[in-house]
């Protein structure tokens, strides 16, 4: 459950708002069985939050998951990165760990059979 893993109110009210909300648990329990530290779950927790803010501000919904990650992919290779500012913010939205994208599509292609399971984007 994501209140056992992610401890900012924040964070898991944007992730329950956003169009991961009904993988997120699942999302967040694959971490820790999958041997993930407390930091790491951390820092991907709030990455996908960033993610998913990312992905409603371009017009995308949970069903279009993996064209949000492809959209995604050429708009990072376009574009210059910009430093991390934990919480919503535009530009913090475009920062995007491209473990964190390998992970959660790892996750729900193992627990939900959603996703593809690449074994990892690269966003640059």
């Amino acid at each position: 459950m994501l209140e056992t893993h992610l401890r900012s109110p924040v964070t898991r009210e944007r992730l329950r708002a956003g169009p991961a909300a009904d993988h997120v648990d699942a999302f967040a329990d694959w971490l820790h069985s999958n041997g993930f530290t407390t930091t790491t779950i951390n820092c991907q927790l709030r990455s996908l939050a960033s993610w998913t803010d990312w992905m409603l501000a371009a017009g995308f919904t949970a069903q279009h998951f993996l064209a949000a990650f492809e959209a995604c992919k050429e708009m990072l290779q376009r574009e210059e990165r910009v430093r991390y500012h934990r919480g919503p913010n535009c530009q913090s939205a475009l920062k995007i760990d491209q473990g964190s994208a390998s992970n959660f599509d790892q996750a729900m292609s193992a627990v939900c059979g959603v996703g593809n399971g690449r074994s990892c984007y690269r966003f640059r």
